[in-house]
């Protein structure tokens, strides 16, 4: 867990606040990328949007020439304010139907996700004044139980006609197709979606649609050991990932010209951003009740996203506190008035009122998901390898909070 200049930072700063090391996100970015591009140098590398979308972290993609990946128009506009060209915008997932029309007439990236999203899509473009290129998101197993409810059975012969139609409408180019399951991290699914795409590419494409072949997400990044042995299975590292998956396309493309080969794209969220930020949040209270030594803090277990529910992430504290009356064991609790707002149990060490517990892996669907729920949502602070700290998002004020309410209208 990254903690440097956290004390410098505490004592600037009031909590809670999250620490965005930039610098630590560029070098997972970069070795992610190195790791694939050494085996299939046709690679690209699309950053999704949804796991955290803060123009800290995007913009720092942008800049290193990465893709913008996006699920919806709210996403979509935030890419072009950002800077990404729509031919470097991949738009997935069912909830981009209300921007179709803008998607389609900047040029963006459209993977379909079902038959009705298409049919907008063709509607848009038959209207257009340019060429619309458009994939497709796949739907098949991958050696889990899990049934997605996401893109079209390659196995289904409905979805041949669709392809089909596509072909047939005005303005429409196939470029590819797209894949992604969450909640399958083993080297092995990885092996099997790329085995299996680049089947269904050659056998549902025409040679001249097969320009993109996307496998999505959902690899694990660098992890914690005490989030790791929570996982319960072999983290791999990048280049195990790139070694099988970059390797299957580097072999089956051996000796195939480069503009014949299809450009390899992945989509990390939490894989290259969630062990890069930090939440810090400082004890207010101490207090032993019926057996049970609680620590309550100014921070809340919904700042922490849903593996913060899930799973006790890496933390540590900065005893700060100058109090004489201390405990040990602690429950870690928020500010909600949720019994279940518990950030970590039985926190091993001492902690005085005035001390900060700072939580690791804090990246990913954290910030992003934060309800406007009893308290406003607090300010992300970011830190270079030199030391230097920014803000890259203001605490939250009321006025914010109800901006777009209207008040005394009765």
């Amino acid at each position: 867990m990254i903690t440097r200049d956290l004390d410098k930072i505490s004592a600037q700063y009031d909590t809670p606040f999250y620490v965005f090391y930039v610098d630590e996100f560029k070098r997972n970015y970069n070795e992610l990328r190195e790791s694939y591009k050494s085996v299939y140098d046709k690679f690209e590398i699309a950053y999704s949007f949804k796991t955290n979308y803060m123009p800290a972290a995007c913009e720092t993609v942008l800049g290193m020439g990465g893709y913008a990946e996006v699920v919806s128009d709210t996403e979509y506009k935030m890419a072009k304010r950002y800077g990404f060209e729509a031919s470097r915008t991949i738009v997935n997932g069912p909830g981009k139907w209300f921007g179709i029309e803008e998607m389609v007439s900047d040029g963006a990236i459209l993977m379909a996700d079902n038959k009705y999203e298409l049919d907008k899509i063709i509607e848009c473009a038959a209207k257009a004044d340019r060429e619309v290129k458009i994939g497709f998101r796949m739907n098949f197993s991958i050696g889990t139980d899990k049934i997605s409810r996401f893109g079209f059975d390659p196995e289904d012969p409905e979805t041949e006609k669709v392809i089909n139609a596509a072909r047939e409408a005005k303005n429409i180019r196939i470029i590819g197709l797209h894949y992604h399951l969450g909640g399958s991290r083993s080297v092995d699914a990885w092996k099997m979606r790329a085995v299996k795409m680049i089947e269904y590419s050659e056998r549902l494409l025409k040679p001249e649609e097969r320009k993109i072949i996307d496998l999505g997400s959902g690899m694990f990044g660098h992890v914690d050991p005490i989030l790791a042995e929570q996982f319960g299975q072999y983290i791999p590292s990048f280049k195990e990932y790139a070694d099988v998956v970059a390797g299957e396309f580097a072999k089956h493309y051996e000796g195939v010209r480069e503009e014949d080969r299809p450009l390899l794209i992945v989509e990390p969220g939490s894989t290259v951003i969630a062990n890069t930020m930090v939440y810090a949040t400082r004890v207010i209270a101490i207090k032993n009740i019926r057996g049970r030594s609680i620590a309550m803090v100014d921070g809340s277990v919904h700042q922490l996203g849903e593996l913060g529910k899930k799973k006790q992430l890496p933390a540590c504290v900065l005893h700060e506190g100058t109090g004489e009356e201390s405990i040990t064991d602690a429950d870690i609790t928020g500010y909600t008035c949720l019994q279940d707002d518990i950030m970590y149990r039985s926190f091993p060490e001492e902690l005085k009122c005035g001390d900060v517990f700072v939580i690791g892996n804090a990246g990913a669907y954290t910030n992003v998901m934060k309800p406007p729920f009893i308290q406003t949502g607090c300010k992300i602070l970011v830190c270079n390898d030199n030391g230097e700290i920014k803000t890259a998002k203001r605490d939250e004020t009321v006025d914010d909070f109800l901006s777009t309410y209207e008040e005394g209208i009765w």
